[in-house]
């Protein structure tokens, strides 16, 4: 997972934790001065975090986009790796 995609996880209400952090290499700030980082949870962690509203991961080799995370209610969201299509679609879920 990448700093921008654990950086939407975070604003988006993800529960951050002690470490593994993902920092930018931009050298971002928040209104502190001090380095935003950004909680990079697992793929287990984030099929968790949707709870029963999480359906199904699956391999999608006919779309430009290589991994689809299906929800209840026709919510989906697509990745290049498991964490990035499970992780948008948690993002999906809590909007």
């Amino acid at each position: 997972m990448d700093y921008e995609l654990a950086k939407k996880l975070k604003e988006a209400g993800f529960p951050q934790k002690d470490r593994p952090f993902c920092v930018s290499t931009k050298m971002e700030l928040d209104e502190k001065g001090e380095q935003v980082r950004c909680y990079m949870p697992t793929l287990s962690e984030l099929i968790e975090a949707c709870g029963e509203m999480f359906i199904n991961l699956s391999r999608d080799t006919a779309l430009k986009k290589e991994w689809f995370a299906s929800g209840c209610g026709d919510v989906s969201a697509f990745g290049s790796t498991p964490e990035e299509a499970v992780a948008e679609l948690w993002i999906e879920l809590n909007k």
